[in-house]
């Protein structure tokens, strides 16, 4: 266990011009995603960091017009409120 990181990622895949947001482990969300990013521990808080995290999806893959219940629950899913990206 002492090697294991504490990462998650965070990543988008589209479907019928759908945008969604893919939350769970590194290889999960790289299999399922066009683009991801990676987010740890931090003092960033967690509506400050999804946002940090949709400017640098979206950098990658263009706009993205995702519904407030999907930011909502992406914050949700940040450990402890608070985090920082790790790898955009």
């Amino acid at each position: 266990i002492r090697s294991v990181k504490p990462q998650l990622a965070i990543g988008v895949s589209r479907s019928g011009g759908r945008a969604e947001l893919i939350i769970g482990p590194v290889g999960a969300v790289e299999a399922r995603a066009e683009a991801h990013v990676l987010i740890g521990p931090g003092d960033v808080e967690a509506g400050r960091l999804v946002a940090e995290v949709i400017r640098a999806l979206e950098a990658k893959v263009g706009k993205l017009e995702l519904p407030k219940e999907e930011l909502e629950r992406a914050k949700s899913l940040v450990p402890y409120g608070r985090g920082r990206l790790l790898k955009a």
